[in-house]
């Protein structure tokens, strides 16, 4: 596979982020974009292991937003400081600017932690920001547990929508959406 050692953390993360035909066109072309990026990170990273937390997610944040900004027509900011309370910001990984705002956080696995960390940031900037001023979606490369998915619902109204790169609902849903909300 390219060259590159694959061990136990990036073989099962490798089969959610290979394209598959399957996949629908947008999500699958996240994935082409994505895969040689991640898969180079892989291989310096056991070339000299140091470091490796963005092997991963830079890549996913990366491709995700520029898909996102070339489908929609709209400026997509990666990595912006958003105020969500007083004096406190975040780093939020996708920001669009026009009304309403979105914000948009990725993960590369949505377990529980992660979720959390994505719905204190969605709480804080709608609380902050104002409900009806605030769209926060999340997207990640796969869910990890059903408690996962449960959170979500009770996630809502804070978090606006998940989607994912290897299971319904996928990205070209949230796609779908923001064309609407811009158009």
């Amino acid at each position: 596979m390219n060259e590159v050692k694959i061990d136990k953390r990036l073989s099962y993360l490798y089969d959610k982020i290979k394209p598959k035909e399957s996949d629908p066109p947008l999500t699958r072309q996240v994935k082409e974009r994505m895969l040689p990026d991640v898969l180079s990170r892989w291989k310096k990273y056991t070339e000299k292991p140091t470091g490796g937390r963005q092997m991963v997610a830079r890549p996913l944040e990366d491709h995700v937003m520029d898909v996102i900004e070339e489908q929609i027509g709209a400026d997509v900011k990666k990595r912006k400081k958003f105020l969500i309370w007083k004096d406190m910001d975040i780093r939020i990984d996708g920001l669009i600017e026009k009304q309403p705002k979105t914000l948009i956080s990725c993960k590369v696995t949505l377990a529980p932690e992660a979720f959390r960390e994505s719905f204190s940031y969605a709480y804080f900037a709608k609380q902050w920001h104002g409900m009806k001023n605030i769209r926060f979606y999340i997207v990640a490369t796969y869910s990890v547990s059903e408690s996962s998915k449960k959170l979500v619902e009770a996630g809502k109204p804070y978090v606006d929508g998940i989607y994912y790169l290897s299971e319904h609902p996928y990205l070209d849903e949230l796609l779908n959406e923001l064309k609407r909300m811009y158009s």
